[in-house]
């Protein structure tokens, strides 16, 4: 019966010096619709955290609707999923005060 022999891990890390490991290639880029949405939404930077108070139905709606884009493999975060929502309700302004006024 042939039996593989244990490498000698400690002589190994005394004696020997250490071995570089070959840099990873970086992976072929392509634009999926993720990083296009990605380019029509704001930049990451220059974000401040505002705290407001919303329904729990709103919340429960915001999370089913964080769920299936994960479900799809579109992995926003429910950040972008407000504020891509504000942007489209402030260019709406009439709807929205409409809405706010019913």
């Amino acid at each position: 019966m042939n039996r593989k022999q244990t490498p000698d891990i400690m002589g190994s890390l005394l004696t020997d010096k250490p071995k570089k490991k070959p840099a990873p290639k970086p992976k072929e880029q392509t634009k999926t619709n993720r990083e296009e949405a990605l380019v029509q939404t704001p930049q990451k930077l220059d974000k401040t955290k505002a705290t407001f108070y919303i329904s729990n139905q709103l919340l429960t709606n915001l999370e089913n609707l964080w769920l299936d884009l994960r479900r799809e493999n579109l992995k926003y975060s429910k950040g972008d999923i407000v504020e891509v929502g504000l942007e489209i309700a402030l260019k709406n302004k009439n709807q929205l005060i409409k809405k706010l006024r019913d």
